[in-house]
């Protein structure tokens, strides 16, 4: 029967396993298959059954040690009805210094964002320290003098910050460091029409993106 749903999408951001592939295993449904997911790709959000749920994680491989070994993540997590999550999973698999971040979402409806979009940045990288956020048109424009989020620590996340649809540049800077800044220019996304759906992006109002 039709049930409350808590939806669910995952982000691989461990750098040292190769392609992952994320499930709940404590119930037969329709479940979460996040399947393949390489380092900085995400899921799309699905819908599965609330509360305690089992969340485990394998490499993929072609090597039957590795499939039938133990999962890489094996984590009980609470899942609320109708609640969206992002999961992250974050630091090194190997010597077991990963983990996840768990992250209820807020999302802006694009009702309320007009004509705007809506960004938020989450600090998923464990070793680097705390960092400050900005966001401007380019990744050429100078840095502005008052950042999104300052000395945001690892796991912290910020609200989402919203601008007009345009273009739309992420920004961290290393807080210890200065003049250490990655910079990222965000998707522009695509409007949709009568034969295509929309992609989500800085220049179609109404988007709602994560950095």
């Amino acid at each position: 029967p039709q049930t409350e749903q808590a939806f669910v999408r995952v982000i691989n951001a461990i750098p040292d396993t190769g392609a992952m592939v994320y499930g709940f295993r404590d119930r037969a449904e329709n479940p979460l298959e996040a399947s393949g997911l390489n380092f900085r790709q995400a899921s799309a959000y699905a819908g599965t059954a609330p509360g305690q749920r089992l969340l485990r994680a394998f490499v993929v491989s072609t090597v039957p040690a590795i499939v039938a070994g133990a999962p890489v993540i094996d984590q009980t997590v609470t899942l609320r009805a109708n609640q969206y999550y992002t999961i992250i999973h974050v630091g090194l698999a190997q010597g077991n210094r990963d983990s996840l971040l768990i992250i209820e979402d807020a999302i802006p409806t694009p009702a309320t964002l007009g004509a705007n979009v809506g960004i938020r940045a989450i600090h998923a990288a464990p070793t680097v320290g705390a960092v400050n956020i900005f966001v401007t048109d380019t990744i050429t424009d100078a840095l502005p003098a008052t950042p999104v989020a300052a000395n945001a620590a690892y796991g912290a996340r910020t609200g989402y910050v919203t601008r007009a649809a345009g273009r739309a540049a992420a920004r961290v800077q290393v807080a210890a460091t200065p003049a250490t800044v990655l910079s990222v220019q965000m998707q522009r996304g695509t409007a949709g029409t009568d034969q295509l759906n929309p992609e989500g992006g800085v220049a179609v109002a109404g988007s709602s993106m994560s950095v």
